[in-house]
Order: C-alpha cells, then structure tokens, then sequence
C-alpha cells in the first residue's frame, strides 16, 4: 500500500527549472519503478530534495540545447541509482532531437550523489524515470 501511495504522490510531483534567458525545461512528473522485484520503504532522493534538483537544472543546463526544434519537446530518461547513490545506465526512452537528449543524458552524468532507495534499512539499486519537457 505504501508503494502505492508513493507512486501515486510521485505521478503527480512536479519541479519547474528556468533558464537565464527566459526559456524554460521543466520537469514535469517523475515516475518511478524498482526493477529489484519488490517495494522500497524509501525512494531514492536528489541532495536538496525536489528544490536541490530545480536549482540543479537551472546552473547546469546549457542553453544552446534549447535554441533547436523551436526550444520545445520531451525527453524522457531512465537511469538507476545504486546503492552508493551514484547514477548509471542513463538512457533516453523517448528523445526530441539528438541536441536535446544529449543535454538530457550529460546533465544526469553531472549530477552529485543521490540518497539511495532504502529497503528493509539497506540502500537498495533503483531505476528512476523522470521526462523533462522543454517549452
């Protein structure tokens, strides 16, 4: 039941992230599955929370990825996060243009350490989705 109220909490999360210039990706729902087989007590957590993740983007992201396909689409990730909290085995599910996914997948390369998911009071490895539109 917990899982489920989890997942549903986190379908309907939302963070936004502007850019210097007015544009603005946005990442608009994290959706989350464990390919362990099994619910975790804990999902895994960017440092900062949700605000940590927004501030993330907003230094991070570099703007020329933005300025092609008329500076909107959405790009959906997948990667996991181990059980030291590091990220691995980023992949684009869904890409816009090659600009784009790239950014996507060199942002997440960049990101600090996560709080790993915790199952039973040990760190499990977890696979997070996340889509981010760009608008």
């Amino acid at each position: 039941m917990r899982g489920i109220l989890v997942l549903f909490f986190l379908v309907f999360l939302t963070i936004t992230a502007k850019a210097q210039n007015g544009t603005s990706p946005e990442i608009d729902t994290a959706t989350i599955s464990c390919k362990c087989g099994h619910k975790v007590d804990k999902i895994p957590e960017f440092p900062g929370g949700e605000q940590g993740f927004e501030a993330f983007i907003k230094k991070n992201l570099k703007q020329q990825a933005n300025k092609h396909d008329n500076g909107r689409g959405r790009v959906i990730a997948a990667f996991f996060i181990e059980t030291d909290g590091r990220i691995t085995n980023i992949r684009i599910i869904r890409g816009v243009s090659s600009e784009k996914d790239k950014e996507v997948v060199r942002l997440m390369k960049k990101s600090p350490r996560w709080k790993p998911a915790i199952n039973n009071g040990k760190p499990e490895r977890f696979e997070y989705f996340i889509p981010i539109s760009f608008k």
